[in-house]
């Protein structure tokens, strides 16, 4: 079932609707991730009650495949490997088992890998050819992921893992939706901006696929181009480049309680991670 067209309208209406969707938030916490290949090509990133998880796009034959457990204040304490050759992540989500989904990015296609905790392959899920997948996420009982190319089918699928069958298509109002996150209620997904369209984070009602709401990325002029976001149980985090810079990754923490426009005027945390 398809449920959402999407509307050609100006820009400045765009963003005046997008503007008048925004809900009260606010900016609490910055972590700089470091300069390094992995970070620097960060992409997936979900997240539980207690700790953040963020896979890479890297093709390096050894980074590419590790899947890193951070806590909330961005220390990485934890990772899994992958089998060799599982590289070149482009979305991650874990189920309630703690199962891994990883999104393994080709030229123009992609393949949702299922792994156990512990890293081993359990099934996969080939997706059509000539397709650009960005991101995952896993609402309870099925997995969504993301189309952003070619532009008729940018939007959100529900796939049922165990069937291989997707079940359900909302296509979004904008050209390039990235990661995509879950809050128990709403599908959050991110978008990066590429083709001109507001970047942020939209909320998406599933049942009818109408847009909920919106968060604004980081106030950029140069905007800071977000792949990734997750919702831990109490705040929402974002996955984009830093303020000021068009390389590297910042993780975004935002207070969906808060007031104002999100600004990032706050000291940032810089951590060393080791050879990663």
């Amino acid at each position: 079932m398809t449920r959402l067209r999407h509307l050609t309208i100006s820009m400045a209406l765009l963003v005046s609707l997008f503007a008048s969707l925004s809900w009260s938030q606010s900016i609490v916490q910055v972590i700089r991730l470091p300069g390094s290949t992995y970070w620097n090509s960060a992409w997936g990133l979900t997240a539980d009650s207690t700790n953040l998880y963020i896979s890479s796009n890297t093709s390096d034959a050894t980074l590419g495949r590790r899947v890193m457990k951070l806590d909330f204040s961005g220390q990485a304490i934890d990772s899994v490997t992958l089998p060799a050759g599982v590289v070149s992540s482009q979305g991650l989500a874990k189920d309630g088992d703690g199962n891994i989904y990883f999104l393994r990015r080709y030229t123009a296609a992609g393949t949702i890998m299922k792994f156990s905790p512990t890293g081993v392959l359990l099934d996969s899920v080939r997706l059509a050819s000539n397709k650009f997948p960005g991101g995952l996420a896993w609402d309870g009982s099925h997995i969504w992921y993301s189309i952003y190319s070619p532009d008729v089918e940018a939007g959100l699928y529900k796939l049922n893992f165990t069937t291989h069958q997707v079940v359900d298509t909302i296509l979004v109002p904008t050209l390039q939706p990235y990661g995509i996150g879950w809050n128990g209620t709403h599908l959050l997904y991110v978008e990066n901006g590429f083709q001109g369209d507001p970047q942020g984070v939209f909320k998406v009602t599933p049942a009818t696929g109408d847009t909920a709401g919106f968060i604004p990325a980081p106030v950029d002029p140069n905007g800071t181009r977000p792949n990734g976001v997750a919702w831990d149980g109490h705040y929402l985090w974002l996955l984009a480049e830093p303020v000021g810079s068009n390389t590297g990754r910042s993780l975004y923490k935002y207070d969906l309680g808060g007031s104002g426009t999100p600004d990032v005027h706050l000291v940032q945390t810089l951590l060393d991670f080791g050879g990663i």
